[in-house]
């Protein structure tokens, strides 16, 4: 009797984790047997199932994988506005993940919306979605007042994919509904699942080959600008380049670009630097950068794109080798000289990345260079990590760096390093990691964005989420840490510390409130220690169908780098988005600034004073608002504006407006115009506006073809 208990244990247990084996059909094929359900909610996560369940079936028709989506719908059903690729908001809709490599630890992201918008990237292995990864996957939408049908067509040839047959993969299905903000999925899936996530799908068998797509592309471009202060047309080779891509097979990627042209990207955004410690960092919005650097596993500390300023030739490649990820990356930047002076070197950018998992170890290894004639800084990143459990694991990472520059005084060579060790142990609804680095003072990373150096620091983090109540409140999460860095640890010793946490509360009618509490204890310029405290009050509402408002109201004392002294702060942030209509998007951020130290600032430099102007209340607002009609075309109205005063302006004004079109699939044809305002004269009575004297006005047009 117990072997015959033992032999139907064991197979069901085969039959609830047997693939499903996908049919091969040129027609739909919806039967009972091969159709996924079962969606249960996992935001809020309370693993409750639908009342009217969403149903699921997948073929193979030959090189397409077809998914055929049939989802129950009521009055609470919202179709959203029409947006260009990658945009889509406000609005309901499915998505498909495609998990082929599991253990490269990501997945293929596509999405269907009610009135056809595309939406598709790579859900990365810290659980975040790359949009910039572009498919050729297509789908068929329809609805009524009970039903909504959708049919998607995924290419399998594009994808990465061990070649032999059968094909063992993984499939995830969600369904978001917007008006309620609930996300269900089938089968039940968590991103504090880590690395388990990309094993967590159904799992699936394709039996029929896949014929490898001869995946070549050719991308020429062709811009022309002319300068309207000048007069002056711009025609040289630096307006004409070419974007080659090739995929030799399912796991490689290759790309060549000569001159890559961002001409079509937006500026970017104003934002507030006027009180910083280092340099600001902006984030990387050039296609050829973002596009597969999550790849590297490389951290902005080593590798920073946005140094590479003018790339006049650049490739990368990436792929992956059984459980082993690679890649590699080159760019020789443009130099740039004016009225005689340096503005940036053509210097030669690397970075070699290799990246095998064995078992439960991962070790991450990057090489990162940064050279030219006299010059080279060589830095080696390695960032290991061993999963003890599934809700414990040990993270290690090194650097060490060697550089010398022959046309600087102090020409010899610099030595410097980086460790740190850290656990994390995330059972449940917990997630707590303890860390200890130590960074020397020689250490350089001219590539990267790493300016904390010549330090030992330790810190303790725990952040807890409840589970879903019934109620008006539907979740709290709390989180606190700990912060200990100990300056210049073998020289002169000065200890920083900070306290901070957070209070999270989400309601029902789609708003949060976030309590942010801090408070530290920090050196400034001249090795003076000042305490310090910060409050952050955030509210986020989401009340409309088709609007949304972010508040958050920092008050505090805080260090003024400049003053080297403490100056009572008061900043509210917000960002309004909305659409009016399906064809209107809107959005309008900023920031309101303002300190209780005076303008005018006597400060000692070396025994002398000297007056230092600073403005202590100023506003940075950025807005855009984008009409898209159909698809394929799009126009774009954007500015920002800066009211920092200095001895010499009042406001900086920056306004562009683009029209993007595709005439084709994947022909385009972009028109633009960018301007830069200075004010130079006060706001009076008899001039409300003030004086604005434009400093830059280009207007460009741009032709970009897929051959």
């Amino acid at each position: 009797m117990k072997y015959s208990c033992f032999i139907i244990f064991y197979l069901l247990l085969t039959l609830s984790i047997q693939a499903l084996v996908v049919p091969v059909s040129y027609t739909p094929v919806l039967q009972d047997d091969d159709m996924l359900t079962n969606f249960v909610r996992n935001d809020p996560d309370d693993k409750k199932p639908e009342e009217n369940p969403t149903k699921v079936w997948l073929w193979q028709q030959g090189n397409n994988l077809m998914i055929h989506f049939s989802c129950p719908i009521d009055s609470q059903f919202v179709v959203g506005p029409v947006e260009v690729r990658d945009e889509a908001m406000f609005s309901d809709y499915v998505s498909v993940q495609l998990i082929t490599l599991p253990y490269a630890y990501f997945a293929y992201y596509y999405t269907g919306y009610p009135n056809g918008n595309l939406v598709d990237g790579i859900r990365k292995e810290d659980m975040s979605v790359d949009l910039n990864w572009d498919s050729k996957y297509s789908y068929k939408t329809s609805y009524d007042d009970k039903n909504w049908e959708l049919t998607m067509q995924i290419p399998l040839g594009e994808l990465r994919f061990k070649s032999d047959l059968p094909y063992n993969w993984y499939i995830i299905l969600s369904r978001y509904k917007y008006a309620t903000t609930e996300y269900y999925c089938s089968p039940y899936f968590n991103t504090n699942q880590k690395k388990d996530y990309f094993t967590a799908g159904h799992k699936i068998q394709l039996n029929q080959k896949i014929t490898r797509e001869f995946n070549l592309d050719f991308k020429p471009y062709f811009v022309k600008s002319y300068d309207l202060i000048e007069k002056t047309s711009s025609y040289d080779p630096d307006m004409v380049g070419l974007d080659i891509a090739y995929h030799p097979n399912p796991t490689t990627k290759i790309k060549l670009s000569m001159n890559p042209d961002f001409s079509e990207v937006p500026p970017d955004d104003a934002q507030d630097i006027y009180n910083l410690k280092y340099p600001p960092y902006y984030d990387e919005n050039r296609f050829f950068f973002i596009e597969d650097l999550d790849a590297f596993g490389i951290f902005s500390d080593f590798f920073y794109s946005r140094n590479i300023v003018q790339p006049q030739l650049a490739y990368k490649a990436t792929g992956s080798l059984g459980k082993t990820r690679w890649g590699i990356l080159g760019a020789w930047d443009k130099k740039i000289v004016s009225g005689g002076e340096l503005i940036n070197p053509d210097d030669y950018f690397q970075l070699l990345s290799v990246i095998p998992t064995i078992g439960n170890f991962t070790m991450g290894n990057a090489f990162i260079a940064r050279t030219n004639t006299g010059y080279y800084n060589y830095v080696y990143s390695g960032v290991y990590e061993y999963r003890l459990s599934k809700v414990l694991s040990l993270n290690t990472s090194l650097a060490g760096s060697l550089r010398k520059n022959e046309n600087e005084e102090d020409n010899s060579l610099k030595k410097g390093y980086l460790g740190q060790i850290g656990i994390n142990y995330y059972p449940g609804k917990w997630e707590n990691s303890l860390y200890i680095a130590k960074i020397s003072k020689d250490i350089f990373a001219d590539a990267g964005y790493l300016y904390g150096k010549d330090r030992l620091g330790y810190s303790l983090s725990s952040y807890w989420q409840s589970n879903p109540f019934p109620g008006f409140l539907q979740l709290v999460s709390v989180l606190g840490m700990a912060e200990m860095q100990e300056l210049h640890p073998d020289d002169d010793k000065k200890t920083e510390y900070d306290l901070s946490g957070m209070l999270t509360l989400r309601f029902k009618p789609k708003f949060f409130y976030t309590f942010r509490p801090g408070y530290y204890s920090i050196y400034d310029n001249i090795n003076q220690k000042h305490n310090v405290f910060s409050m952050d009050n955030i509210l986020n509402f989401k009340c409309w169908k088709n609007f949304s408002l972010y508040i958050n109201w920092i008050t505090g004392e805080t260090l003024v780098y400049a003053l080297n002294k403490t100056s009572q702060m008061n900043t509210i942030t917000f960002r309004i988005i909305g659409t009016p209509q399906k064809s209107l998007y809107y959005q309008v951020q900023g920031n309101l600034v303002s300190y209780d130290y005076p303008k005018e600032n006597i400060i000692d430099i070396n025994g002398i004073p000297l007056t230092l102007y600073l403005d202590n209340q100023y506003a940075i607002i950025n807005a855009s608002l984008r009409f898209t009609p159909v698809q394929r075309f799009r126009f774009t109205l954007g500015g920002s504006i800066t009211t920092y005063e200095t001895p010499t302006s009042y406001s900086n004004f920056n306004y562009y407006s683009n029209l993007r079109y595709e005439f084709k699939p994947n022909y385009f044809i972009y028109l633009g115009l960018k301007n830069n305002l200075l004010q130079d004269e006060p706001i009076t009575f008899d001039e409300p506006l003030g004086n604005f004297n434009k400093t830059g006005s280009t207007v460009y047009v741009k032709i970009s073809l897929s051959i």
